[in-house]
């Protein structure tokens, strides 16, 4: 017989929103200075 303890770590969450708003921040910034150099062959 044994017992199982869940514990929610906070933590976690915290870090993945954080790496959530980095990404969409990444991807922003690189539609933005890529998109003169796209609108050229276009």
């Amino acid at each position: 017989m044994c017992t199982v303890t869940l514990e929610y770590n906070h933590k976690s969450s915290e870090e993945m929103e954080t790496h959530r708003k980095l990404r969409d921040a990444v991807l922003e910034h690189s539609r933005k200075s890529m998109s003169h150099i796209i609108a050229r062959y276009v």
